[in-house]
């Protein structure tokens, strides 16, 4: 990492970065090229995993078939940061970058409780039901983080020396 002053080391910050993050980012590969994809996404803590749904069909399913191991990023707290100058402009961020290897989720109790990590991150709720009918029709796979980092850009006005002076 080139910024090592904004790396972020402690795994309880890194995985509460996530909590603001609705967007994760797959990185395939696609004939050479980058194929980028976002979704959303339900996560464990030990060891880090994401759920992911999907249509059972189409270029993503295509992709992560010919290859598991993919790339992954989630950024959130975005905010402009001014300056007199234009080249002085710059943007607060939290970032997460990693590489998982991807795995399908056949078994029907192991789906549910994919789809169940996947909607208490969005509702907070876990204890959802699903018809068979439901089951059949979605594709649900895991990845299994095999390397992660993360990174921050505080807005000045998040300082720690700017909470201590009451700003």
């Amino acid at each position: 990492m080139r910024r090592v002053d904004r790396e972020i080391t402690q795994r309880e910050d890194m995985l509460a970065m996530l909590e603001h993050m609705p967007v994760l980012r797959l990185g395939l590969n696609y004939e050479g090229l980058a194929y980028i994809v976002p979704v959303n996404y339900g996560y464990i803590h030990e060891p880090l995993t994401f759920y992911v749904h999907s249509s059972c069909k189409g270029k993503k399913i295509e992709l992560l078939r010919l290859n598991p191991h993919i790339s992954f990023e989630l950024d959130g707290a975005h905010r402009l940061i001014h300056a007199d100058e234009a080249c002085g402009y710059s943007f607060a961020y939290d970032s997460i970058m990693g590489q998982a290897t991807v795995q399908f989720i056949e078994d029907k109790v192991e789906k549910i409780e994919a789809l169940n990590h996947l909607m208490f991150k969005h509702t907070q709720k876990n204890d959802w039901t699903y018809a068979d009918a439901s089951l059949d029709r979605v594709c649900v796979f895991k990845l299994d983080v095999t390397q992660w980092s993360a990174k921050r850009h505080l807005h000045p006005d998040d300082s720690p020396q700017a909470k201590e002076n009451g700003i």
